[in-house]
């Protein structure tokens, strides 16, 4: 057999020669016992993970809308719906006008549930709707807007997290 292949003609050895079928027939019998023992032990070496590793984060709608939303913002209610080092996503309500900001630290997404949002993001302006999505680059100037009697649902995103304290406000934008 050349390569191990049964048309080839060097006998396949792995590190060793099998002389005879007994020899061969009790290797595949403990190697294929060694085959399905293997995935339980490697399942069990993945549920060793540190207790810190990361866990999944499920969020219910109907305890997320009890509880109050975050009180740090003017132009419509936010609930945090995941934060870690790396991103941030909230469930936005949003009415009326975010003015243009940047910020220099993170990209920016929005996903709209409901509503309509008119964005502005660099050169471009577009209005959003239900089910449209939009990424805005770190350091690029946007701002949005929602009629103030017709609230706007969202997801919004961010990576990594921006710092407030880092975003940039024009003079001549809202806030």
């Amino acid at each position: 057999m050349i390569g191990g292949l049964p048309w080839s003609r060097k006998p396949l050895t792995l590190g060793f020669t099998m002389k005879n079928a007994i020899h061969r027939r009790r290797f595949l019998k403990q190697s294929g016992a060694f085959a399905l023992a293997l995935p339980p032990v490697l399942n069990a070496a993945e549920s060793t993970a540190p207790a810190n590793a990361a866990a999944p984060t499920i969020v219910r709608t109907r305890e997320l809308m009890a509880r109050e939303p975050n009180p740090d913002t003017t132009s419509g209610h936010v609930w945090r719906l995941h934060q870690s080092a790396t991103s941030r996503t909230n469930l936005v309500e949003m009415r009326g006008e975010a003015g243009e900001h940047i910020h220099p630290d993170a990209e920016h997404s929005l996903f709209l549930i409901s509503g309509e949002v008119t964005v502005r993001a660099g050169d471009l302006e577009t209005t959003l709707r239900a089910g449209d999505y939009i990424s805005i680059p770190a350091g690029m100037k946007h701002g949005y807007r929602v009629p103030a009697d017709k609230p706007a649902l969202l997801i919004s995103m961010d990576a990594p997290p921006y710092d407030p304290q880092k975003t940039i406000r024009p003079k001549n934008s809202a806030k």
